[in-house]
């Protein structure tokens, strides 16, 4: 009985040092992952900061300069809508040779006199942000990415960016 009483109190310790480490395990992940959430929010506030209270054209070339600085390549549309001239920038990830592709969106354009955080500069942060973890990816498709213009006045953007790529091989848009 002695024997046995003292191999449960070892088996006891066992299991208490075996919870004791799962805990501080899963201290340490919890804290990676909070101190990865800071780290993302913050990235993603400069941003979208670099974006606020910036006409259609100053928001265009903090979006080229956030892309040039990025080292990521970019293709400009240029465009003439009505009487609007206009530029999408598509970037293109994954494997550029897949026919089928699906596109993830935001426009750059601001209504007049407002901030443009939330609408959409929030979402061009997320996107850059999806651009560079999807470079670190070997997909077999294609994933485009497009920052629309003219989104405010008309959805003139995407509408010439369909009058120039059309629709052959899209599986799927997600607008942010």
């Amino acid at each position: 009985k002695l024997l046995k009483s003292r191999d449960r109190e070892k088996e006891q310790k066992k299991e208490s040092r075996s919870l004791q480490k799962t805990k501080t395990n899963a201290l340490s992940a919890s804290t990676i992952k909070f101190a990865s959430f800071l780290w993302l929010n913050k990235m993603l506030l400069g941003c979208v900061k670099q974006f606020e209270h910036k006409s259609d054209l100053g928001r265009l070339a903090a979006l080229k300069n956030i892309l040039k600085n990025k080292k990521v390549r970019f293709v400009e549309q240029k465009y003439k809508y009505l009487a609007f001239n206009g530029t999408n920038i598509i970037v293109d990830c994954g494997n550029r040779k897949s026919k089928n592709y699906i596109i993830l969106s935001a426009h750059f354009d601001v209504v007049s006199g407002s901030p443009g955080a939330n609408d959409d500069a929030s979402a061009i942060a997320i996107l850059i942000d999806v651009i560079e973890k999807l470079r670190k990816l070997k997909l077999k498709k294609r994933v485009r990415i497009c920052f629309f213009d003219d989104e405010e006045i008309g959805r003139f953007g995407s509408i010439s960016y369909i009058k120039k790529y059309g629709m052959k091989g899209l599986l799927a848009v997600y607008n942010l």
